[in-house]
């Protein structure tokens, strides 16, 4: 591992931190809180969770990092590409682990939107670490 690839991975971890904030925290907030199951303790206050979304979003970091970089992608494009295909099954196979498991979906488009949010931010996240990967890279696609 050298610094170019830690250095992605901690691109990849505030983008992802971000659009955790962008996507869930402000966009699509009022469409989850109507739409999925919730009583009261279900949620933690925010100040309490702040720990955990940032340790999540650095995992996320990482591993989107250890992905792009095993494949030998070195560009935004190919990054996109390959993080929002691997995060949006991510997304389907957790959701769908919601999905089943449990009664928190109010109904399938909700299981549908999260999916596709997920899509988004892998698309982001992905092309932030494959940017990064390949800087400096002259043969970088």
């Amino acid at each position: 591992m050298n610094s170019r690839t830690i250095l992605a991975a901690l691109v990849g971890a505030v983008v992802s931190f971000l659009m955790g904030f962008l996507l869930y925290g402000l966009l699509l907030m009022d469409y989850f809180e109507s739409n999925v199951q919730t009583y009261e303790g279900l949620m933690k206050p925010e100040e309490d969770a702040m720990i955990g979304y940032v340790v999540s979003s650095i995992l996320q970091g990482i591993l989107m990092c250890y992905i792009l970089n095993s494949a030998g992608v070195r560009s935004l494009g190919k990054g996109a590409i390959m993080g929002a295909i691997v995060v949006l099954l991510i997304g389907a196979w957790t959701s769908t682990w919601y999905l089943t498991g449990m009664n928190w979906y109010t109904s399938y488009s909700v299981f549908i939107v999260d999916i596709l949010a997920s899509g988004v931010m892998g698309l982001v996240i992905g092309g932030a670490v494959g940017w990064m990967l390949g800087r400096g890279n002259k043969t970088a696609a």
